[in-house]
């Protein structure tokens, strides 16, 4: 009996670690799912938040059993909210989210050209009545909403029925119309003004319309027709995968463009019958959706699979598509919402989904004026073009040789971004000192993590001599906090204006842990980095340090990816390196090790009391 007391510890002790340990990894309190779907019509579009593939917002057709209209979802599809603000008997054609604020969403109406925004995530929507001013009488409707970001503003574009793209730099609040080579026709069916899809690709716009693929180079106000596609084709998707261009097709199959020309053919192996509503990059996959279901596909792009719903291969119709990272949702005819959680192999049906925890919808910092708008005029104006700047006291440094950082770094010309809230607005620019106008601006959530190697931060930063500039507004206890800083080059952190860490200097790969009492309330938080050559990394968080101070809770979900986990009483963990596995985290390390742990006493216990009974 002895033995078997203990056998029973031991092994609650397990079954308590194994549920930690799927904790770590995911699997936490279930939320009940809804028992039906929310609505009886088809879902046409689709809009997941940028890097966030929890929150999702789906757009109905309306139809005799049920009115068109707008759900929301802040738990990976497990359940659904009926926006509010969305006019009856409307056809949610076209759902966006904002490529730089995740809380901006847009919605287009397919029967009456309805232009609506949402500000808080798709919780609430409200009409905007700048774009129906351009449709033309009698052929209203939106077909396509996409927006993206151009020198870290945001640029939305409409598709609409007739009247070919709308452009806005504003969220939609003013409009200009482009037809420049889409020629007008009387005939609706085939006519290249009634945009389908749309896409930016390498500077260039491209839309998929009643006849065909047109293309907006760069340095173009005109549309130009692709090659190689027949008169009338009807092209529903567009998408971009391993640097290859693709179109959906209705009845014609799937198209690619050529990667060294603008000629556009069928693609071998997927079938030159089908009708392809959507395409999305999924993980290492792409994702074809059609009239039959979902189809993957991989390598170059010409071996496709159907993927199953459910365990097996069956007809769906889809209509629409959008994911992040490894997750993708399919908006059906029939059957309201698909989520597939592997890429697009395979997909579960609504109400078999696993929640997802939503991150915070940050704000914006509000950005300088746009490219096409003039700068105020400073009080002292710079050289004409045709005077050389006068030299500096220093020159620069030679080519060969990294610039070294002053010691105090010039404010740049277009000013730093507001702060965000309880987020970091980010500016880069691509010198060591945080000169002239930033090339990238977006909102970082804490805490920051970035190992960025030898890589570049994204393809419009130099991979080598960059700066950056962090700000943000958090709301700290009054304790005393310990700031952790591991940095690779140079680092200045300011709360509140105040210098706390100066280590402006290269080359160097080190952890900093200043501490600072802070009082209750709001505080500036602003870091400033410079990056002069080789690695490039960027760690920073803070722990509530003060001796009566509840035991900080670590979030061990979000470090399940993390190089590092700070625990209590200056633990550190990181990450292991482990033959025939490869890199694993250190959560997933710890919890392992404590499993095996308890596997080990277990069997121990066994095999001694079962020699104790003998």
């Amino acid at each position: 009996m002895k033995g078997l007391r203990f056998g029973i510890r031991t092994a609650v002790s397990l079954a308590f670690a194994t549920t930690w340990l799927l904790g770590l990894i995911g699997y936490g309190d279930p939320v009940a799912a809804q028992a039906e779907r929310p609505s009886t019509s088809a879902v046409i579009s689709l809009s997941v938040a940028p890097n966030d593939a929890a929150r999702i917002v789906a757009g109905t057709i309306n139809s005799p059993d049920s009115p068109g209209g707008i759900y929301y979802s802040a738990d990976g599809g497990v359940t659904w909210t009926p926006a509010e603000g969305t006019p009856l008997n409307v056809s949610i054609s076209a759902l966006e989210h904002d490529a730089v604020n995740p809380a901006v969403v847009y919605a287009g109406d397919a029967v009456a050209g309805l232009f609506l925004r949402s500000t808080d995530g798709g919780r609430t929507f409200a009409a905007v009545d700048s774009l129906q001013d351009w449709l033309t009488e009698g052929s209203n409707g939106i077909g396509a909403l996409y927006s993206h970001a151009v020198d870290g503003f945001s640029v939305l574009h409409a598709g609409t029925k007739l009247d070919g793209v709308l452009t806005s730099r504003d969220n939609g609040e003013s409009w200009f119309i482009n037809t420049i080579g889409l020629p007008r026709t009387d005939d609706i069916v085939q006519s290249a003004r009634r945009v389908r899809a749309l896409l930016a690709h390498e500077g260039d716009i491209y839309i998929g319309t009643h006849n065909g693929v047109y293309r907006q180079p760069a340095e173009s106000d005109a549309w130009q027709r692709a090659e190689g596609m027949p008169e009338g084709a009807l092209v529903r998707a567009l998408g971009a995968y391993r640097n290859n261009l693709y179109a959906g097709l209705v009845g014609r199959g799937l198209w690619r463009r050529a990667v060294d020309g603008t000629r556009w053919a069928p693609v071998p192996g997927f079938s030159s019958a089908a009708s392809v509503f959507s395409l999305d990059p999924v993980g290492t996959l792409f994702v074809a959706g059609t009239g039959l279901g979902p189809w993957a596909g991989g390598a170059d792009g010409d071996k496709w699979l159907r993927a199953a719903v459910d365990g097996q291969v069956r007809n769906v119709q889809v209509w629409t598509a959008d994911g992040q990272g490894e997750i993708l949702y399919l908006g059906t005819a029939a059957e309201w919402v698909l989520r597939s959680d592997d890429q697009g192999y395979s997909f579960r049906s609504f109400g078999s989904f696993v929640p997802l925890d939503p991150h915070p919808l940050l704000p914006i910092a509000a950005p300088a004026a746009p490219n096409d708008q003039a700068p105020e005029p400073t009080a002292a104006p710079a050289a004409p073009n045709d005077q050389a700047p006068e030299p500096t006291a220093t020159p620069a440094a030679p080519n060969d040789q990294a610039p070294e950082p002053t010691a105090t770094p010039a404010a740049p010309n277009d000013q730093a971004p507001e702060p965000a809230r309880n987020a970091f607005a980010t500016a880069f620019y691509n010198n060591v000192n945080l000169e002239g106008p930033s090339v990238l601006r977006r909102v970082d959530p804490v805490p920051l993590a970035f190992v960025w190697d030898r890589d570049a931060p994204d393809p419009v930063v130099n991979a080598n001599e960059f700066s950056a500039r962090f700000d943000g507004l958090f709301d700290f206890e009054t304790a005393r906090y310990r700031f952790d800083v591991y940095v690779d080059d140079g680092i200045r952190l300011y709360i509140d204006d105040q210098l706390i860490l100066d280590e402006w200097r290269a080359p160097q790969t080190e952890r900093f842990t200043p501490e600072v009492d802070l009082e209750a309330g709001t505080h500036h938080v602003r870091i400033e980095y410079f990056e002069a050559g080789g690695r490039a990394l960027l760690e920073l968080s803070w722990q509530n340090i003060t001796p009566d101070a509840p035991t900080p809770t670590l979030n061990l979900v979000s470090s399940l990816s993390s190089d590092t986990i700070n625990l209590p009483f200056g633990i550190t963990i990181g990450s292991v390196a482990l033959p025939w596995i490869g890199t694993v985290s250190p959560v997933l390390f710890a919890g392992g090790c404590l499993l095996v742990l308890l596997i080990l006493l277990s069997v121990i216990s066994v095999f001694r009391n079962s020699g104790d009974e003998e």
